[in-house]
């Protein structure tokens, strides 16, 4: 038995590999410290004894992918360049052009990240509770709450090739920055009121001049009853069920990248947590082109 739904050293010829790369970082956290066990943790969650490998719209993933474990970064420095130098070396020994899965840690894995693959031509589609886009939090810049923030400070992103989904915890300095600069941000509300098809007719209108996507999911974006086990939980979140159709519904979109991020092993029930985020991943393993 191994992890993610059995695909890790996959037979199958005609699978493709994808790429699995852990950062355990949780040194930008502002509450509850944690993830950085989030890696591991969600690749127990992933167990084959658990899922098969089908997908709710019936996709085989046996058919298409074979799961590549890097493992995980070394995180022990304090320097933020040296861990995007960690990353991009690792990534550099085995990736061509595969898609890649990062386990994170706190939401600083995206800024980490985005410095490690090339940024230009990439949008970001961002699932969270929070919009992250303080220019500091409590005096860090590098806070988990400034991740947008330092991303278009820090690379070719441009604001308006972002979307986020799900925020219901802003601020007016941070609405402000989001209707100034073009980012398009959908609430909870909006998801609950809009629909479906109205938010990724626009989501894909935005986005459809873009060479790769980058799809990062913060699991407090999820009500605390659907994943207690994060770093800042947020009552009144999205359920899975709006989770996994809104996944299916970004279908065709060239997606190249996404993340899994603010798990926190210490705060969960019964794994509730763990099931999601591997839920997410499985279901994410059938949209990606």
């Amino acid at each position: 038995m191994s992890d993610f739904f059995n695909l890790i050293d996959n037979p199958n010829r005609k699978a493709r590999n994808l790429l699995v790369l852990g950062i355990p970082w949780d040194k930008s956290s502002s509450y509850r410290f944690g993830s950085v066990q989030g890696p591991d943790y969600i690749r127990k969650s992933t167990s084959s004894k658990v899922y098969n490998s089908f997908t709710e719209t019936g996709t085989d993933l046996n058919q298409r992918w074979n799961i590549i474990d890097l493992g995980n970064v070394d995180t022990e420095v304090k320097d933020l360049d040296e861990i995007i130098d960690n990353i991009r070396y690792r990534l550099n020994q085995y990736r061509k052009e595969e898609p890649i899965l990062f386990l994170g840690g706190d939401h600083l894995v995206t800024y980490l990240c985005m410095h490690a693959i090339n940024p230009s031509t990439t949008g970001i589609i961002y699932f969270d509770a929070h919009p992250d886009l303080y220019n500091e939090y409590e005096g860090d810049k590098y806070s988990h709450a400034c991740v947008i923030r330092r991303i278009l400070d820090n690379t070719q992103i441009n604001p308006q090739d972002i979307v986020q989904i799900g925020i219901r915890a802003s601020t007016k300095e941070q609405n402000d920055f989001s209707r100034e600069n073009g980012v398009l941000v959908f609430s909870r509300k909006d998801v609950q009121y809009l629909g479906y098809d109205t938010i990724v007719t626009r989501i894909k209108e935005k986005l459809n001049h873009l060479e790769q996507i980058y799809i990062s999911i913060d699991l407090d974006v999820l009500d605390p009853a659907n994943a207690p086990g994060v770093g800042n939980p947020e009552p009144a979140g999205l359920s899975m069920s709006n989770i996994v159709d809104l996944i299916h519904e970004l279908s065709g979109l060239p997606i190249k990248f996404f993340d899994i991020v603010e798990i926190n092993p210490s705060k969960d029930i019964s794994n509730i947590t763990g099931f999601a985020a591997a839920k997410i991943i499985k279901e994410m393993f059938g949209i990606i082109p």
